[in-house]
């Protein structure tokens, strides 16, 4: 699966100053909901579609975090992430996190 790593879009920017639980909490927090969504679709594979909608919600929200918001609409990007293996899934999340800018650092 390609990683289109693009960003945001300047519809979804803003400078904020915050103060408060760390991104990176919430950021680990969010990959260990998308990989327990991806668990229940392999050991439930008749709920899949339901899960579509659950793992859609939960890959916006961790996209939009790491700043890679239009990785989110990507065609039938929840289904891939439930297909895929595990260790699939991990390298995707890995790829979120290494390449996406979780501080907002690179916007200018």
């Amino acid at each position: 699966m390609s990683l289109n790593l693009s960003s945001n879009g300047p519809a979804f920017t803003a400078c904020e100053t915050r103060q408060g639980v760390p991104l990176g909490y919430v950021s680990e927090k969010l990959a260990h909901a998308i990989i327990d969504t991806h668990a229940a679709g392999v050991a439930h594979p008749e709920a899949r579609k339901r899960l579509a909608h659950v793992m859609y919600s939960q890959t916006k929200a961790f996209l939009a975090l790491h700043n890679v918001l239009a990785v989110a609409d990507a065609p039938g990007l929840p289904e891939q992430l439930l297909g895929m293996e595990r260790h699939e899934l991990h390298s995707w999340i890995a790829a979120v996190v290494t390449h996406g800018d979780l501080l907002g650092a690179g916007e200018g």
